[in-house]
């Protein structure tokens, strides 16, 4: 089968998603499993246990795209899985194709009649086998993937629909789509989305492949950038006709959004998280699926996160504000202090640490430790009632990083009253690190109907917040006076650059040498590699070496902030091709500041091979904002950079 452009190798620093949790103090590892069952194509089996692994947990299936591997997916882009497994207890398989290009079968006859044989069958033998192996919950097996492993998820929920509750596919095609005669692997005319079905048809095409079966058919939520030329956005549409048929619902969407920038999310059936088919397609994307955040959605679809809206306790004499009055909310956590318990939240969830907490940085009253210990965290809420409409108010929110390990690993958004009022917000670097709480402070009017409702939005990790006051925008605070924030402590060289100073980014890495953490970016994966590097092509102040192990591929952009507008820069970026083997392999695109610097790129071609580094430097102004602007856009595969240096 025709290799599938690499699409999908992210780190655990995205927890896309992603979720906090508490490391365990001996960390779970992904285990390869033998004489699992049935295995008549001779799959690998591997599997996550978290070391909390619930009474009753549930069991998602990972499936990796073509040249990919169980490895691959867990520690590249689908390991905020991994992460909200450790938080929410539930178990992933991680099947392993072992043929050559290791793409898996959705194209012969076996493969798409249930009990047929080949790849369906041997999945079965690893869902059963962890049945007998875990008390998993029934009602609560899924089934992801991306590139062939998105094509398995739809052939696999069609199949089985009995065992699988919902599906999330990326970058696939309908159930039945890519079936071939013969001994071809591969089905030219899906692929180039030239296989054009009714609804109804589709539907049929589908339920052949489980003869008599009369239930219901999984949830299924469809993802794919409408720039795919490896398997055409015309399959996404298909897909839609294929699931909403299936779900017996309406080819018109309910709702239409855009969750984030460029998205557009269509829902079929209702219009919830959890609705009965969901797509999301992405503008100008190519086969670069999952991206940062993409995972969050699907957890939240699938329902791995258990979370639902939680209904509004039943306020208690403290824990209900006076009209207009002070309160302070411990999120996640019980009262403490002059904080009530956790109230007037909707969604998210809650963790708590016992982590020494350095509160310093606040100023005045500073609230109970015990704030900072616990936390709500993911998509969520708080719609503070019992306000006077119109009225100015003060919200002041407490934060504390207790879990993630760098600046740029945790970037969310706040709203208040529908204003952003945090715009990809770094706990970690706001506070200068880890355990340092830290407050924010803002001024708002209340709505129409007495409330001021805090909105958290995902960025590269879930948002979390430790605590809230909100009090009246004049007059005495009594707990506690809402002070501003102080500015965070002298920037160490990981921080933020000033106006004149150089600062070096190692791309999809941790800091080594003069070169800061990832940071700046939006969009776009990570991967790590191993390869010893040749570096005798830069000759001037070269890189360390360490940058070209690590990089930041798929469609994505870096925004370097601070820099003085209409100020003279210097660019460098630094490139090495550690993963294709011939020229033409990858092409693409960089951007700085809207004039192109790089047109149809070939890092393999411009290097001379692989392993091979180079850098490419450009002079550039600063926007009238004070910032570089340095984008990738894809061609024939994912544009990557491996460091960037801005001086000037």
């Amino acid at each position: 089968m025709r290799r599938f452009l690499k699409a999908m190798l992210a780190t655990s620093v995205l927890a896309v998603a992603l979720v906090v949790v508490a490391k365990p103090t001996s960390a779970a590892s992904l285990t390869q499993v033998t004489n699992f069952g049935n295995n008549p194509s001779n799959l690998n089996m591997y599997i996550y246990v978290p070391n909390n692994v619930a009474a009753k947990p549930a069991l998602l299936v990972a499936i990796h795209y073509c040249t990919g591997s169980a490895s691959a997916l867990f520690n590249g882009g689908f390991h905020d899985y991994v992460t909200a497994a450790d938080q929410y207890g539930y178990i992933i398989v991680f099947p392993e194709a072992t043929r050559s290009g290791q793409c898996f079968d959705v194209y012969t006859s076996q493969a798409l009649t249930r009990g047929g044989g080949s790849d369906p069958v041997g999945i079965m033998s690893m869902v059963n086998y962890t049945k007998s192996h875990y008390n998993i919950d029934s009602s609560r097996v899924f089934v992801a993937g991306a590139s062939s492993g998105a094509m398995m998820t739809n052939v696999m929920a069609a199949e089985y629909p009995d065992v699988f509750a919902a599906g999330s596919a990326m970058m696939g095609v309908p159930a039945t789509c890519f079936a071939t005669t013969g001994s071809s692997t591969w089905n030219s005319d899906c692929a180039n989305g030239n296989i054009t079905k009714t609804a109804q048809q589709w539907g049929d095409a589908a339920r052949a492949m489980y003869p008599g079966y009369s239930g219901s058919y999984p949830r299924m939520q469809l993802w794919h950038g409408t720039a795919d030329a490896t398997l055409n956005y015309h399959n996404f549409g298909e897909e839609i006709k294929q699931w909403t048929n299936l779900k017996g619902v309406s080819q018109t969407p309910v709702s239409t959004d855009s969750p984030q920038s460029g998205w557009t999310r269509t829902r079929y059936g209702n219009n919830t998280t959890q609705a009965p088919v969901e797509g999301i397609s992405i503008s100008g994307l190519g086969h670069s699926l999952p991206m940062a955040g993409t995972v969050a959605y699907a957890i939240s679809f699938l329902g791995l996160n258990g979370s639902s809206p939680t209904p509004t306790p039943t306020p208690t004499a403290t824990a209900t504000p006076n009209p207009n009055g002070t309160i302070s909310i411990n999120s996640g956590g019980s009262a403490t202090g002059s904080f009530t318990a956790d109230q007037y939240y909707s969604g998210g969830s809650t963790y708590t640490t016992t982590n020494t907490i350095d509160t310093s940085q606040i100023s005045g009253s500073v609230p109970p430790t015990a704030v900072f210990q616990s936390e709500r965290y993911g998509a969520f809420t708080y719609t503070i009632p019992n306000r006077t409409p119109g009225s100015a108010q003060t919200v002041t929110l407490y934060f504390a990083e207790t879990y993630v390990t760098a600046a740029g690993q945790r970037l969310f958004n706040v709203t208040i009253n529908g204003s952003t009022v945090l715009s990809s917000f770094d706990i970690y670097a706001s506070a200068g690190g880890q355990n340092r709480a830290i407050a924010r402070t803002f001024s708002t009017t209340a709505n129409s109907s007495g409330q001021v409702v805090i909105g958290f939005v995902s960025g590269t990790e879930n948002p979390k917040v430790n605590g809230i006051t909100v009090a009246p925008g004049s007059g005495p605070t009594p707990t506690p006076p809402v002070t501003p924030t102080p500015p965070p402590p002298t920037p160490t060289p990981t921080a933020t650059p000033t106006g004149a100073t150089t600062i070096s980014i190692n791309s999809g890495g941790s800091a080594t040498g003069s070169f800061t953490a990832d940071q700046y970016y939006s969009g776009g994966s990570t991967y790590t590699n191993t390869a010893t590097i040749n570096m005798s092509q830069i000759t001037t102040n070269p890189p360390p070496a360490a940058i070209f192990n690590t990089e930041r591929y798929g469609a994505m952009t870096y925004t370097i902030p601070n820099r003085t507008a209409g100020r003279s820069y210097t660019v460098t970026l630094y490139f090495a091709e550690t993963y294709l083997t011939a020229a033409g392999q990858r092409l693409f695109s960089v951007s700085i500041n809207g004039t192109s610097v790089l047109s149809s790129f070939d890092i393999y071609a411009a290097a001379g091979g692989q392993n091979r580094a180079i850098a490419r430097t450009f002079t550039t102004t600063a926007n009238s904002s004070g910032q570089v602007v340095i984008a990738f856009t894809a061609q024939t595969e994912n544009p990557k950079i491996n460091g960037i240096t801005v001086t000037g």
